[in-house]
């Protein structure tokens, strides 16, 4: 295994030129006028991409945004919001191809996300299986297998922020039979950190904070799914310790894991936000 990391700049040598591309271009932003934060991003089988929840919350429920961008399409379109504001949990399409939405906790009353399936024209259209009430309901690592099982890895029931603790516990949400599993702990507890599938029967958990509740950690916490068993050495380490951090399996089939904070951990996790890639190439 390598760890990667993906510089974004461009150098273009042509005639001793020295000129600079952007990789990164700027593209329609959500119709709101006040922004997006903690929204979770997927990808739905027909291309399209969603963005659901997060805040600022609005209306009288009170709600929460919900975006949708077609495939090759700039622009984003605001669907049906949902009645259950949360942050920290997460979203992910399932084995029968169903959006669902579990975890996370309103900040304003302190009441936990329920676990429901959300449709972009009906709204929260009914219920899957409850999770444990004892497991971390915030800053849980999230993931989704090729059989569209849903995964919920470390975390905490926090509502200070991701440093208020970390979990070992790990369970996973089987859509054919409406159950939740609770899989193998995890060897090193932690939350805020980023979960993904890689491509080869694993989830691998990047990053994140200690249960010290004062140190962000560089490692990889790999999943075996067929043998349920941890691994904290089979993956390199981040370079650099990282948290609030997102990953994706690109389409190249190498795992990228992209921003987050580094530094020191102070009120409420805060540290320098980075703009960092990096890239594992299995």
């Amino acid at each position: 295994m390598r760890l990667l990391r993906h510089v974004a700049v461009m150098l273009a040598v042509c005639s001793g030129s020295t000129a600079l591309a952007d990789p990164w271009q700027s593209e329609p932003a959500f119709p709101t006028p006040a922004g997006r934060s903690w929204a979770k991003l997927f990808q739905l089988s027909d291309g399209a991409m969603m963005a659901v929840g997060g805040t600022p919350f609005s209306g009288e429920g009170p709600c929460s945004a919900v975006h949708r961008r077609p495939l090759n399409a700039p622009a984003w379109t605001a669907t049906i919001e949902t009645d259950d504001p949360v942050i920290g949990g997460a979203s992910g399409v399932d084995g029968l191809g169903r959006i669902v939405v579990y975890g996370g906790i309103n900040p304003d009353n302190g009441d936990l996300g329920s676990d429901r399936i959300y449709d972009p024209i009906e709204g929260f259209i009914g219920s899957i299986a409850s999770r444990g009430g004892s497991w971390p309901e915030v800053y849980f690592a999230a993931a989704r297998d090729p059989q569209g099982r849903l995964y919920s890895m470390g975390g905490n029931r926090s509502q200070s922020g991701p440093n208020g603790g970390a979990s070992p516990h790990a369970s996973r949400y089987d859509a054919a039979t409406d159950t939740w599993t609770v899989l193998a702990p995890m060897p090193t507890p932690v939350a805020d950190a980023a979960g993904v599938y890689d491509g080869h029967g694993h989830i691998l958990v990047i990053g994140g904070i200690l249960s010290s509740r004062t140190t962000r950690t560089a490692n990889v916490a790999r999943y075996d799914i067929a043998a349920n068993l941890w691994s904290d050495s089979a993956i390199a380490d981040l370079p650099t310790a990282t948290s609030g951090l997102c990953a994706v399996l690109g389409s190249d089939g190498r795992v990228y894991a992209i921003g987050g904070e580094t530094g020191a951990v102070g009120a409420g996790g805060a540290g320098q936000v980075v703009a960092d890639v990096w890239v594992l190439d299995p």
